[in-house]
C-alpha cells in the first residue's frame, strides 16, 4: 500500500530508481490548498512532454509530483488523484529511460488510487486507465498473462463509465486496443485482432485533425493492420499502413518522444512492402528510418536495442538482394553493437545472436573465412540452448546449426561436423509435423547431408534414407515453388548411384526423369540450367553404358554442349564442361569405329 512513498532519483542500481518512504508530513513549500492546481500542473506538464516531447517538461514534472505526494495527506479529497498521476509520471518515466523501479511504482501507485476510488467514484475511470497502462507495460516487460488480462478488464470497466462523447474515450480505446493487440500475438485468436482494429478505427474517428490524441489513434491503428496485413497479406492494408505511419510521424517533430517509435514502426512497414513488390526504393527508406530511429535513441533508452537489431537485419536483406558487401559487415557491426547492450536474460539477445549467426555465415560464404563461420556455429549452439525440447523455434535453430555444420565439413572435411548435422537435421524433421509447409525443405537438406555422407563413407543406408527423404520432399513440396526444381535434381543424383550400385534399372529411368523435370523448371538464362544439363547428360550416359542406344549418346553431347555454350565466360566450371564434352564426343567416335570395323 502505497502511502507517502515518493521516487528518489535515478541512481546507479540494477533497478534504475530506488524509493524513499519519508515520514508522513506536509512540505515546506506547498501547502495542503495549493494541492489541487499542482495536480493540474501536474498533468499540464505530462501532456505537453507527451505531445510535444519538451524534455524541460518532464524534468520538472518529476520533482514536483513527489512534493505534491508528500504534502497531500491520506484524509485528502484528492489523494486518489495525486496517487493516480504520480503512477502516470512514473510509467511516462519508464518509457524514456526504462527503469523497473519505475514501472513497479506505477502499478503500485495506481493500484493505491485505485482503491480509493470505489464504483461510482467520479475518478474511476482516469484510475482504471492509469493502471492498466502500467500493467500492460509490466506485461510486455515480464511477460505476464495475468497483468494483460487484468489490464483488459479494468479497461473495459474504464470504457463503460464513459459517455460516447467524453474527452477520454479516445485515450482509453487506443489503450484497450493496444492491449488486445498484445493479446492476439500471445493467442492467435483473430477476435482480438478485429477487436483491436476496431477500438482504433473508433478511436481515430474521433480524433480529427489537430486532436492531440490523433498521432497515437493513427500509430495504433497502423501497427494492427500491419499485422492483419502479415495474417491475410490484403495489399490494401499494407499502403494504409504506411499512409498512417508518415501521418503520424508528421505530428511527432524532431525531439517527440514517440518519434523514435513511429520511425521504427514506419520503417518495419516499408521493409515490408519491398518484401511484397521488389522495389529496393522502400528497402533503402527501411534502412534509413531505422537508422534515424537509433540515432533518437540515446544510451538507456528501451527502444535503441530494438531499433539497431531492425537495422542489421534489413542491412542483410539488402545485401542478400544487391549483393554490397558495406552492408553485411554493417548488419555485422549493428548485431554485435546489439549484444553489447541486451546482457544474458534481454529478450532480445537470443534473436539477435541467431540474426549475427546468419550473417556471419553469409560472410563466410562470400569471403571464405573460417573464422566467421566458426562464430557462426558458436552463436546457432547458444540459440539453441536457450531454445530447449518445446520451444517453438527450436526446429529453425536446429536447421540453422545443421546448415552452418555442414558448410564446415564441406571446407574442413571433419566427419564430426557432418555427423552432428545429420543428427540435427534428423530433429528437426522429426519435430515439423507432416502438415508443416516447410516440412520438404527440412526434409530436402537432411537428404542433402545423408548424400555426402554417403559419398564420404559410401553407406548403402544413408544412400537408401537419402533418396527416401528426396522422394517424400518431392511429394510435398507445391509444383510452383522455387525450391522444386533444386528437389527435383537432388533426387537424380543418388537414384543414378543407387542403380550403379545394384544394377536396378528403374533407379537409372527414375533419375533421368526428375533431371528432366529439374531441366523443365531451369529454362534458358537460369543460373543453374548448366550444372543440371551436365548431372542430366550423366544420367543419360549411364543408360547409353548400359543399353547401348546412340540416340542417347547423341543426347550426352547435346547436353554437353548446350552446357559448355551456354556458361558464362570465366565461370570456374568451364574446363570441366568442355572436358566432359570432349570425353563424349571421344567415345562418339570410338563407337562409330566400332561399328564401322563391324560392318566390314
Amino acid at each position: 500500500m502505497v502511502d507517502n512513498e515518493v521516487p528518489n532519483t535515478p541512481s546507479d542500481s540494477d533497478d534504475g530508481f530506488v524509493l524513499v518512504a519519508p515520514p508522513v508530513v506536509v512540505s515546506e513549500d506547498l501547502h495542503v490548498s495549493e494541492i489541487g492546481s499542482q495536480v493540474e500542473q501536474v498533468s499540464d506538464l505530462v501532456d505537453r512532454f507527451s505531445m510535444m516531447g519538451d524534455r524541460t517538461a518532464l524534468s520538472r514534472v518529476v520533482p514536483l509530483s513527489e512534493r505534491v505526494v508528500r504534502a497531500c495527506p491520506s484524509s485528502h479529497s484528492l489523494r486518489a488523484m495525486v496517487l493516480c498521476t504520480m503512477g502516470r509520471v512514473l510509467l511516462v518515466r519508464f518509457n524514456q529511460f526504462g527503469g523497473m523501479g519505475d514501472l513497479r511504482k506505477a502499478v503500485e501507485f495506481g493500484e493505491a488510487a485505485l482503491e480509493l476510488c470505489p464504483l461510482g467514484h467520479q475518478d474511476r475511470a482516469l484510475c482504471l486507465t492509469n493502471l492498466a497502462n502500467a500493467l500492460h507495460a509490466r506485461s510486455n516487460t515480464e511477460g505476464s498473462d495475468a497483468d494483460l488480462e487484468l489490464s483488459i478488464e479494468l479497461q473495459r470497466e474504464a470504457l463503460g463509465l464513459r459517455e460516447a462523447q467524453h474527452a477520454d474515450l479516445p485515450q482509453i480505446l487506443n489503450s484497450l486496443g493496444q492491449a488486445v493487440h498484445t493479446k492476439f500475438h500471445r493467442t492467435g485468436n483473430q477476435s482480438n485482432l478485429k477487436e483491436a482494429i476496431e477500438c482504433h478505427e473508433h478511436a481515430l474517428q474521433l480524433c480529427p485533425v489537430g486532436h492531440p490524441e490523433r498521432a497515437v489513434s493513427l500509430n495504433s491503428l497502423a501497427d494492427a493492420l500491419h499485422t492483419r496485413y502479415d495474417q491475410e497479406g490484403d495489399s490494401t492494408d499494407l499502403t494504409n499502413v504506411i499512409d498512417y505511419h508518415q501521418e503520424a510521424l508528421s505530428l511527432r517533430p524532431e525531439g517527440h518522444p514517440e518519434r523514435p517509435l513511429t520511425l521504427n514502426d514506419l520503417a518495419d512497414a516499408f521493409r515490408a512492402r519491398f518484401h511484397l513488390t521488389g522495389n529496393t526504393s522502400d528497402l533503402d527508406n527501411s534502412v534509413s528510418c531505422f537508422q534515424r530511429s537509433y540515432d533518437l535513441c540515446p544510451p538507456g533508452h528501451p527502444l535503441r536495442a530494438t531499433s539497431l537489431s531492425n537495422l542489421a537485419t534489413t542491412l542483410w536483406t539488402r545485401f542478400e538482394h544487391l549483393g554490397n558487401l558495406l552492408d553485411l559487415d554493417r548488419a555485422i557491426a549493428s548485431s554485435v553493437a546489439v549484444l553489447d547492450i541486451c546482457p544474458a536474460g534481454h529478450p532480445l539477445r537470443v534473436s539477435t545472436l541467431n540474426n549475427l549467426a546468419a550473417a556471419l555465415h553469409t560472410r563466410f560464404r562470400q569471403a571464405g573465412d573460417v573464422s566467421d563461420l566458426n562464430k557462426a556455429i558458436e552463436h546457432y549452439q547458444t540459440v539453441l540452448d536457450n531454445r530447449p525440447p518445446g520451444h517453438h523455434e527450436r526446429s529453425m535453430s536446429l536447421n540453422n546449426l545443421a546448415n552452418a555444420l555442414h558448410a564446415r565439413f564441406e571446407y574442413e572435411g571433419s566427419i564430426k561436423d557432418l555427423n552432428k548435422a545429420i543428427d540435427c537435421y534428423r530433429d528437426v524433421v522429426q519435430l515439423c509435423p507432416t502438415n508443416h509447409p516447410l516440412r520438404f525443405t527440412c526434409l530436402n537438406n537432411f537428404a542433402g547431408a545423408l548424400w555426402t555422407r554417403y559419398e564420404y563413407e559410401k553407406r548403402t543406408g544413408d544412400l537408401n534414407e537419402a533418396i527416401e527423404r528426396h522422394m517424400e520432399a518431392v511429394q510435398r513440396c507445391p509444383s510452383n515453388h522455387p525450391m522444386r526444381s533444386h528437389i527435383l535434381n537432388n533426387l537424380g543424383k543418388p537414384l543414378l548411384a543407387r542403380f550403379k550400385n545394384q544394377n536396378d534399372i528403374s533407379d537409372l529411368y527414375k533419375s533421368i526423369e526428375y533431371h528432366e523435370a529439374a531441366l523443365q523448371l531451369r529454362p534458358a538464362g537460369h543460373p543453374l540450367r548448366c550444372p543440371t544439363l551436365v548431372d542430366l547428360s550423366n544420367a543419360v550416359q549411364a543408360r547409353f553404358e548400359h543399353e547401348h542406344r546412340t540416340e542417347d549418346l547423341d543426347r550426352v553431347i547435346s547436353l554437353r554442349r548446350e552446357a559448355v555454350d551456354s556458361c558464362p565466360d570465366g565461370h570456374p566450371m568451364t574446363s570441366s564442361y568442355k572436358n566432359w564434352l570432349a570425353m563424349s564426343l571421344l567415345l562418339k567416335a570410338e563407337v562409330s569405329n566400332h561399328a564401322s570395323i563391324e560392318h566390314t
